[in-house]
């Protein structure tokens, strides 16, 4: 990824798009926001910086550089929380953690100082939601926790939270290559181009023609088919949307999950 300076401007009386309140002309490799928050990885000491209003621990701290030990590739937000992706594919995790989702124990109701998530293998990558946390691991297989309240874990269990990184219900088969996450529903791209998506259903925003809740990942049986594979996908707090493979690198198509277009 080519390195970019991140401007910072605005009228944000919280500090998130305040006027020089974040590294001035630094550049980045990943940066992600949260409520009022935003973290970024610096791209030639691999930090973890961070600017904004801090309401349950989400920045770093005075010096607003997380101190995880080595260098991070990534980052990713939710809404009050923070997980740092390191360049040894090391997860790394603070903020609030009322339901789990910095992987810390349920009487840490916010995780101050950074702290490895205990994983049984290497991670790819890391993404969040409101308050619940995935991971892509080296083998394609999906970890994940938090909360639960709409089976946005994809666990299979009717469980409100989880605190310990659980296997994701898949095909034993199947392997996953990105993973996207919103306020209460996650969506998955396997290796073959399938779209998974489980959690939260109420406006339609996991593309199955219902508004109902999923427990476990279910397949987009709407975007099968298509003249290109579904290669990426990002969802909001309401919707969801996938990028397809095309033939020219210029080229983007955008479809969408919500409301699955029919062929």
């Amino acid at each position: 990824m080519e390195c970019a300076c991140v401007p910072v401007r605005g009228a944000g009386g919280d500090g998130r798009f305040g006027e020089c309140l974040a590294p001035a002309a630094r550049a980045f490799v990943a940066v992600d926001g949260g409520d009022t928050f935003t973290v970024g990885v610096a791209a030639v000491s691999g930090e973890v910086v961070g600017w904004g209003t801090a309401f349950y621990g989400e920045l770093p701290g005075p010096s607003a550089v997380a101190d995880v030990g080595e260098r991070c590739r990534a980052v990713a937000c939710g809404s009050n929380h923070v997980l740092a992706l390191t360049v040894s594919g090391r997860v790394v995790a603070w903020g609030w953690n009322a339901s789990g989702q910095a992987a810390a124990p349920s009487s840490e109701k916010v995780v101050h100082v950074p702290a490895q998530v205990k994983m049984p293998v290497q991670v790819e990558q890391v993404v969040a939601g409101g308050k619940h946390s995935l991971a892509v691991d080296s083998g394609g297989r999906v970890w994940a926790w938090g909360s639960n309240d709409c089976g946005q874990l994809g666990i299979g269990a009717e469980v409100e939270t989880q605190h310990v990184p659980t296997s994701a219900v898949l095909p034993a088969a199947l392997r996953v290559r990105h993973a996207a996450a919103g306020w209460a529903h996650s969506a998955l791209v396997s290796t073959t181009g399938d779209v998974l998506t489980f959690g939260w259903g109420l406006y339609n925003q996991l593309g199955h023609g219902s508004t109902q809740n999923e427990l476990e990942p279910a397949v987009v049986d709407a975007l099968q088919g298509l003249d290109s594979e579904v290669v990426q996908v990002a969802c909001g707090n309401w919707h969801t949307a996938g990028r397809q493979g095309v033939p020219s690198p210029r080229s983007v198509m955008i479809t969408s999950l919500t409301r699955p277009a029919q062929r």
